[in-house]
């Protein structure tokens, strides 16, 4: 069961980018990430948390966001360079700032 509903993340965190049909999908993934990481935390960091790491899973994976620029006439598209860092380096980012180091497996 993931951390965070799709309630809390309205009302608590006040998120807005996710939708609440595609929140549980990214919450599930989000807690795995902190189950497997973090030994111990209590339930509102744990959500906070959650939310955190479910609206960085769903930038790294919304393909919209490597858009750089697009021209209509003579339809052309630019796509952003590939980011140097990796969804492990950005989970692990964001993780930090509910976590402290030292609580980590």
């Amino acid at each position: 069961m993931p951390y965070a509903n799709y309630s809390y993340y309205l009302d608590c965190y006040n998120g807005s980018m996710i939708s609440a049909s595609d929140f549980s999908y990214y919450a599930k993934r989000a807690t795995a990430y902190i189950k497997s990481h973090v030994k111990d935390i209590d339930a509102e960091t744990a959500a906070q948390a959650c939310c955190a790491l479910s609206e960085a899973i769903f930038k790294y994976e919304d393909k919209s966001t490597n858009i750089s620029s697009e021209k209509v006439g003579d339809y052309s598209v630019t796509y952003k360079s590939e980011n140097q860092s990796t969804l492990e380096d950005r989970l692990a980012d964001v993780l930090k700032l509910y976590i402290n180091p030292i609580g980590w497996c």
